[in-house]
């Protein structure tokens, strides 16, 4: 099989490589992976300039285009741009920039299911949200509206500041301006891993701080997009919202007052860059990313597609705590006990178990805790920080990252899902219920089953730019919040976790070792 420009597949490939290498070696900005000490936004950003983070991979029209983005999007997990693609001949690209052909594929020129916002700030629900705690979440409401605009309120430069996505195929309104987007299969190869094509449409909109779990292809159709992204060995300073949020794997942080915050309160990214109409990001699985349109209107299309990281997650929130410790469990995790409970000495056998996921996940992949918490810039266990002390440091990273931090610019906070105002770690149980030696070593082995698994699914996925210590990081903060919620319901999580990452807490009995 032989490209239009009479080149082998193999040579298109080298050549993508090739960039993708030469990322590695000439790129500065590889040394700006999130300290946390500054924000370094679109507007103010020194010396970055456009694309300057990026590989660009100019693939050319052909047989090989489907290949070529695939094999970047399955190996490659550091952002590229590509262009020279297919894109570049949509019609889209073209008849979109007319207000009237683009109102004449609506009904009477009207878009159905805009949020607007003030601010332009728009943060959507995450995948895995159980209903059933509706009740016990109060402060997850925004400041929006939604409704109808007319096609033409998005070309206003200074109008009303606007988001609607949907998926191109589904949508009852989108699926008319299908044909404009043609051909896309290139982005939907492999077929057996397409998940959807989902079109965002913004004017003087933001979409905050998220990541996806899955491989993700943007393309830019209309206007221009600045995007901001962030490395997922950042997830500590991005202060995820926890694991019960309807926001989950959706930055705490909150970017309106960029210019009003000191720097000690802010996030470098890992760069940025901005998106022209035909130029597709190749966006690898949980890298953080904020879009802001910079035109009236925006318009992108994002294709994406299951990942190794995907299901590893997937996987390892079905795995179950040892059996032992299932006799104690909470009995039904949706019914929160009210605020203020102690915690029993029975959950012992629980925070034993996490603090053992803890020690393993960081022998398998010391990186994991080479995070930056205040004052301890390394986790990684050493001869100065042993297994233990390092699990229960790399725990209450997670609990101040998810549910302590009071740093400027954070969304508010939803209250029945952090510390109790009164809470302290003071009121952990200092003892625990006596646990048979036996059921102290089959709690160990579960440990190191769980996170075996883990590693084995992910074990061969590049490490580029610490990539998999920063996934490793955050599948395992959302397990241990899961087994928190299991062992104290989801209004305790963060009490719960605190005392794990406590040293006194739970400590030994007469008759047997817990902790």
């Amino acid at each position: 099989m032989v490209n239009s420009v009479g080149q082998p597949p193999s040579i298109i490939v080298g050549v993508a490589w090739l960039s993708i290498a030469l990322l590695y070696l000439f790129n500065p900005l590889l040394k700006l992976k999130g300290t946390g000490s500054t924000w370094v936004d679109a507007e103010s950003a020194p010396n970055i300039s456009r694309r300057s983070w990026t590989s660009i991979v100019a693939v050319s029209n052909g047989t090989t285009d489907a290949e070529v983005i695939a094999e970047i999007k399955k190996n490659t997990r550091v952002p590229v741009i590509i262009t020279g693609s297919p894109a570049t001949a949509w019609a889209a690209l073209e008849r979109w920039e007319d207000p009237s052909y683009l109102a004449s594929k609506f009904p009477d020129g009207k878009v159905h299911g805009v949020v607007s916002r003030p601010d332009g700030f728009f943060i959507a629900p995450s995948r895995g949200y159980h209903r059933k705690l509706d009740p016990f979440v109060s402060a997850t409401a925004q400041d929006t509206n939604v409704g109808t605009a007319a096609v033409s309120d998005f070309f206003e430069p200074n109008g009303p500041r606007l988001y609607v996505t949907g998926k191109l195929d589904k949508d009852p309104q989108l699926r008319l301006l299908q044909p404009d987007v043609h051909p896309k299969d290139f982005l939907e190869h492999p077929v057996e891993d397409f998940v959807g094509a989902y079109m965002f449409l913004g004017s003087g909109s933001t979409a905050n701080t998220h990541l996806d779990e899955t491989s993700n292809v943007i393309v830019m159709m209309m206007g221009r997009k600045h995007v901001s992204l962030f490395a997922p060995t950042q997830w500590y300073d991005l202060h995820l919202h926890p694991f019960h949020h309807p926001r989950r794997h959706q930055s705490q942080r909150y970017f309106p007052e960029i210019e009003n915050l000191a720097p000690s309160s802010v996030v470098v990214p890992w760069g940025v860059s901005e998106l022209s109409p035909g130029e597709a990001l190749v966006l690898p699985p949980f890298w953080f990313h904020r879009f802001r349109c910079l035109s009236s209107p925006a318009a992108s299309l994002a294709t994406w597609h299951v990942s190794p990281e995907l299901e590893a997650l997937k996987w390892v929130e079905t795995q179950a705590p040892p059996n032992t410790i299932q006799r104690q469990l909470f009995p039904n995790e949706f019914s929160p006990p009210p605020r203020g409970k102690a915690l029993d000495t029975n959950m012992g056998g629980m925070a034993l178990y996490v603090r053992l996921l803890g020690e393993e996940l960081l022998a398998l992949s010391p990186g994991v805790g080479q995070i930056h918490v205040g004052d301890l810039a390394d986790l990684t266990p050493s001869n100065e920080l042993d297994l233990p002390t390092a699990s229960r440091l790399l725990i209450r990273a997670v609990v101040t990252s998810r549910y302590l931090s009071l740093t400027p610019s954070m969304v508010e906070r939803e209250p029945n899902l952090g510390c109790g105002p009164k809470w302290s770690t003071r009121l952990c149980p200092l003892k625990a219920k006596a646990l048979p030696t036996k059921d102290h070593r089959d709690t160990r082995s579960r440990a190191h089953e769980v996170v075996s698994g883990l590693w084995e699914q992910l074990k061969d996925v590049d490490n580029s730019a610490g990539h998999l210590d920063g996934v490793l990081g955050m599948i395992f903060s959302d397990y241990i919040e899961h087994m928190a919620t299991m062992a104290a319901g989801p209004t305790m999580v963060c009490e719960f976790l605190s005392c794990v990452a406590h040293e006194g807490a739970w400590k030994r009995t007469r008759s047997s070792v817990v902790l």
